[in-house]
Protein backbone atom coordinates (compact mmCIF):
# COMPACT_ATOMS: atom_id res chain seq x y z
CA UNK A 1 0.00 0.00 0.00
CA UNK A 2 1.08 3.63 -0.72
CA UNK A 3 1.81 6.54 1.49
CA UNK A 4 -1.18 8.96 1.56
CA UNK A 5 1.16 11.28 0.12
CA UNK A 6 2.11 9.44 -3.22
CA UNK A 7 0.01 9.63 -5.93
CA UNK A 8 0.79 7.42 -9.26
CA UNK A 9 -0.50 8.60 -12.47
CA UNK A 10 -1.47 5.09 -14.70
CA UNK A 11 -2.38 5.87 -18.80
CA UNK A 12 -5.45 4.05 -19.52
CA UNK A 13 -3.42 3.45 -23.24
CA UNK A 14 -0.14 2.76 -24.55
CA UNK A 15 1.58 5.91 -25.21
CA UNK A 16 3.49 6.65 -28.24
CA UNK A 17 7.46 6.88 -28.53
CA UNK A 18 8.73 10.23 -28.92
CA UNK A 19 5.86 12.19 -28.05
CA UNK A 20 5.26 14.89 -25.56
CA UNK A 21 2.46 14.90 -23.26
CA UNK A 22 0.46 17.25 -20.42
CA UNK A 23 -0.11 15.72 -17.26
CA UNK A 24 -2.51 17.59 -14.83
CA UNK A 25 -2.72 16.32 -10.93
CA UNK A 26 -5.51 18.15 -8.88
CA UNK A 27 -6.15 17.19 -5.08
CA UNK A 28 -5.60 17.83 -1.48
CA UNK A 29 -2.70 17.30 0.93
CA UNK A 30 -3.24 17.67 4.53
CA UNK A 31 -6.62 19.60 3.43
CA UNK A 32 -4.26 21.74 1.01
CA UNK A 33 -5.20 22.29 -2.28
CA UNK A 34 -2.55 20.63 -4.78
CA UNK A 35 -2.60 21.15 -8.32
CA UNK A 36 0.53 20.23 -10.41
CA UNK A 37 0.91 20.91 -14.42
CA UNK A 38 3.76 19.58 -16.13
CA UNK A 39 4.65 17.66 -19.36
CA UNK A 40 6.93 14.35 -19.96
CA UNK A 41 8.47 13.05 -23.37
CA UNK A 42 8.45 9.21 -23.96
CA UNK A 43 11.52 7.35 -25.36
Amino acid sequence: MLPASVAVIIPDAPRAAKTTYPADLVGTNNWQPVNKIWSFTTQ
